[in-house]
């Protein structure tokens, strides 16, 4: 009958012999606390007191108590009290284990043991506890293998755990991607992952394990791999632009790592596929050679580097570069100002405005005209052709080539050109709206000259735009405009029939009148 009453509690499992049953008794006798807590030492020596606390399952019922602390094990002390403590001294400079141990016994003469540590230390007086945990984790990334530029990566990881604690699985984390292993070995493994050139990733593995009476514990770690490639790998074009087409070449440096050499550059773009050995002058560098492109158009222009290091491992490097050949690089105005001179009859000043397009800078302007020729260096995108005379009913040609650059340094080069004629006319009459007005000065420019649909634009070299006012050529007003010293501005005569206008632009230093047709 006591073998019925005994089964019905724990499962039963008959040994080889086939004499008696055989319990798991143990997962159910209950749990304990161990926890240390450092005293008040003397002669520099620290001293520490050790509580053991017991939760005794059901049915089950605390025996005795012993310990081993940093030089004394003791004999097994009976008691039924559910907490223990001892209090232990250790010298400074030395560390320790203190083990608690607790016996229980269930109604049936069972007996199980559970037993806690903990680890001590003493520096200077001062004593320290550190939790014993249940063993050590490390984590390997394995060897890197390279594939067309990428690396491979795989993961081990090892546990040695302390005695009494048993692995239950390895959780693992790469990425956005993880594993889940169920195993008690004291090792496993991640496969391998790829990495791109210049990447890195991170693995965490977290190792869950168990003593067999209720308590778990968990360690992690985690590494990082990156992937270095074997050398980065740039792309210089080299160009000429003009008017009417674009010719380009395309310049690869590598910087290989240690330890690679370039054996090869595979070519891909307008001039077809190409594959040049790398020099023994210049490994490192090479040139695709020249192609011819339109206005308006563009291309791309691919490279991949082949690189080895000597024991078999293969490395390709990939850089792409994208070309183009701008429709132009700027738009550039001409505006003559005729202003008329008793003495000489007109007196004309030139103004060049230069809009560039996207990626081009001014880099000079190079005049032409009744006043000599000469060149301005300057990045502004305005300039002025120094003042002539000219006499009624006489005209002169001014022209001006504007050179730019991009502004990537690639020593790209762009001229824009124009070429104006200013004329002035025989017995030119003043108007009585403008009977005051003074002669122009280099600062203000109005364009276009004739318009195109109908808006005119006034640029000044400072913020001092206050006032326009446009005239019939009657000298009658026909609007006026304000402005708060601007550098810019904009009016429109496209509402007023064809014909001649006279605008007048006052800032807060000086008033030009320009005629625009």
């Amino acid at each position: 009958m006591q073998l019925l009453r005994m089964e019905a509690i724990y499962p039963v499992s008959i040994d080889t012999c086939g004499y008696e049953p055989v319990y798991d008794v143990c997962g159910t006798s209950g749990t304990a606390t161990l926890t240390v807590t450092p005293t008040l030492g003397s002669m520099g020596n620290c001293g520490f007191l050790a509580t053991l606390t017991v939760s005794p399952g059901a049915g089950w019922s605390v025996t005795d108590y012993s310990y081993t602390d940093c030089s004394i094990s003791s004999v097994p002390i009976p008691s039924s009290s559910t907490t223990f403590s001892h209090p232990f001294s250790l010298t400074s400079g030395h560390s320790c284990v203190i083990f608690m141990t607790v016996d229980l016994v269930d109604a049936y003469g069972d007996v199980c043991t559970i037993t806690k540590e903990e680890n001590v230390s003493c520096t200077g007086g001062v004593g320290t506890v550190t939790t014993a945990g249940c063993g050590t984790l490390s984590l390997v990334p394995l060897g890197v293998s390279y594939l067309n530029g990428n690396c491979g990566y795989g993961f081990n990881a090892y546990v040695s755990p302390i005695a009494g604690w048993t692995i239950l699985k390895y959780v693992w984390n790469v990425g956005l991607y993880g594993a889940t292993h169920t195993t008690s070995s004291t090792s496993d493994s991640y496969p391998s992952i790829t990495l791109s050139p210049g990447t890195s990733k991170t693995a965490t593995v977290t190792v869950t394990l168990t003593d067999g009476l209720g308590d778990t514990c968990t360690l992690t770690q985690t590494e990082t791999v990156s992937c270095p490639g074997c050398g980065p790998v740039v792309i210089n074009p080299i160009g000429n632009i003009t008017a009417t087409s674009c010719t380009f070449a395309c310049e690869a440096v590598v910087t290989p790592d240690p330890g690679w050499n370039v054996i090869d550059y595979m070519w891909d773009g307008p001039s077809g596929q190409i594959v040049d050995q790398a020099s023994q002058q210049q490994p490192d560098m090479d040139i695709y050679q020249s192609f011819t492109m339109q206005p308006g158009t563009s291309a791309a222009v691919w490279l991949t580097v082949h690189l080895n290091d000597g024991n078999g491992d293969d490395c390709y490097e990939h850089e792409a570069a994208s070309v183009g050949c701008p429709s132009e690089c700027g738009t550039l105005l001409l505006t003559p100002d005729v202003q008329s001179n008793a003495n000489y009859g007109c007196i004309v000043s030139t103004s060049a405005v230069v809009m560039p397009d996207n990626a081009w800078v001014v880099l000079d302007y190079n005049w032409a005209g009744p006043a000599g020729q000469y060149t301005d260096i300057t990045s502004n995108t305005q300039d002025v052709y120094q003042g002539f005379s000219l006499q009624s009913n006489s005209s002169a040609q001014v022209s001006v080539s504007v050179d730019l650059t991009d502004i990537w340094g690639y020593g790209d080069i762009c001229t824009i050109t124009q070429t104006t004629q200013a004329t002035c006319p025989a017995n030119r009459q003043s108007n009585a709206g403008l009977s005051n007005v003074k002669l122009p000065k280099s600062g203000i420019i109005v364009y276009p000259n004739p318009t195109v649909d109908g808006n005119i634009y006034i640029s000044s070299s400072a913020s001092d735009i206050t006032h326009v006012e446009v005239f019939d050529v009657t000298g009658k007003k026909l609007n006026d405009y304000n402005f708060s010293n601007l550098n810019q501005a904009q009016i429109s005569i496209g509402a007023y029939a064809a014909g001649s206008y006279l605008i007048k632009v006052n800032s807060t230093v000086q008033q030009i009148v320009s005629k625009i047709n």
